[in-house]
C-alpha cells in the first residue's frame, strides 16, 4: 500500500493520473487496436510510452486512432486498475483527491460519468490537460498540481513524473513496462503493485 506522510490535522491534496493508475486505458486500447489491425499485442509489449514507435505507425495515425477508439464499444468497457477501487477509498480517508489526466477535452463527459460510476465521490475535481489533442497546446500537470495546491502526484508515465519532479512535486511512479527504464530518485519514487 502507498505509504504519503499526511497532517492529520489538515488533509493534504494528492493527484491521482486516471489512465493506468485507475483506469484500465492501454487493455482496452490494445483490445481495439489488435482487432482493427489483426495484431496481438499486450501490455508487457508496451515499452516505451510513445505508442506510435511500438506500433509502427505516425504520432498522428496514433492520434487519430485514438479519437476513433473514443467512438467505440472498447473504450465504453474500460474497467479500474486492478485494486484501484479499494486503493482510492483508503486514499480519500487520508486525503483530498483530485484527478489529473491527459485526456483531450472531447471526452469530458463520458471520463467523469467514468469516474463517478467508479469512485464515485472520491475526487475533487477532474482536471484535463488535454494531451495528444489535434493542434492544441497541452496544460502541462506540474502547473495543474502549483495552481491546485498538490504535493503529490500518482502517475504511470515517466516524462510528466520528471517534470513533476524539477517544479518539486514529490511523484509517486506506479511501476509499468513503459516506464521502467526510467530511473527514480529525488522526488520521484516507483511502487510496484
Amino acid at each position: 500500500m502507498l505509504k504519503i506522510e499526511s497532517d492529520k490535522n489538515k488533509k493534504e491534496m494528492l493527484g491521482v493520473d486516471i489512465d493506468e493508475v485507475v483506469a484500465d486505458f492501454m487493455g482496452s486500447f490494445l483490445d481495439f487496436y489488435n482487432s482493427v489491425s489483426g495484431k496481438a499485442y499486450k501490455k508487457q509489449d508496451i515499452t516505451r510510452y510513445e505508442l506510435w514507435k511500438v506500433l509502427n505507425c505516425t504520432q498522428s495515425d496514433l492520434v487519430s486512432l485514438i479519437y476513433e477508439f473514443h467512438k467505440t464499444p472498447f473504450f465504453k468497457s474500460i474497467k479500474p486498475i486492478e485494486g484501484s477501487t479499494k486503493g482510492i477509498a483508503f486514499l480519500k480517508s487520508k486525503y483530498r483527491l483530485h484527478a489529473i489526466t491527459s485526456r483531450q477535452k472531447e471526452i469530458v463527459r463520458e471520463t467523469t460519468e467514468w469516474i463517478e460510476y467508479y469512485f464515485k465521490s472520491c475526487f475533487e475535481s477532474i482536471e484535463f490537460t488535454d494531451d495528444n489533442a489535434l493542434n492544441r497546446k497541452l496544460l502541462k500537470k506540474s502547473s495543474v498540481c502549483n495552481s491546485l495546491g498538490i504535493t503529490t502526484l500518482i502517475e504511470d508515465r515517466d516524462s510528466y513524473a520528471e517534470e513533476c519532479a524539477n517544479k518539486g512535486i514529490r511523484v509517486i511512479l506506479l511501476d509499468r513496462p513503459w516506464n521502467r527504464k526510467y530511473k527514480e530518485g529525488g522526488l520521484v519514487k516507483r511502487v510496484y503493485g
